[in-house]
């Protein structure tokens, strides 16, 4: 026994049929360029670098903010001290200055 088709029912099968093969081949492709990713090693690596050198800069850059944060704060709580640290300093240079040139002269 033979099947008869009606032009129309063909015609929709075979429309059904090209549009589940072009569904395939996408899935396919997608499937072979996730494959593709996952096997591209230096380009997993070069990724993790470019990510792990934002973090060091990011991770820097805080570090850096704390660290002037925390010397601006010393100088202010500290100011005088180094204040008074300064005119000893200059005041024992102005001294051996005046000490040697004197000792000199006599």
């Amino acid at each position: 026994m033979s099947r008869t088709h009606s032009p129309a029912g063909a015609q929709g099968d075979t429309a059904h049929l090209r549009a589940t093969v072009e569904d395939s081949r996408a899935e396919l492709g997608r499937t072979l360029q996730a494959l593709a990713a996952k096997t591209d090693l230096k380009g997993q690596m070069r990724e993790k670098a470019v990510a792990a050198t934002y973090q060091a800069r990011e991770q820097a850059a805080v570090a850096t903010h704390r660290v002037g944060r925390t010397a601006s704060r010393t100088v202010r709580r500290e100011g005088w001290l180094v204040a008074v640290a300064a005119g000893c300093i200059v005041w024992l240079v102005a001294r051996q200055a005046r000490g040697s040139g004197g000792r000199r002269s006599r």
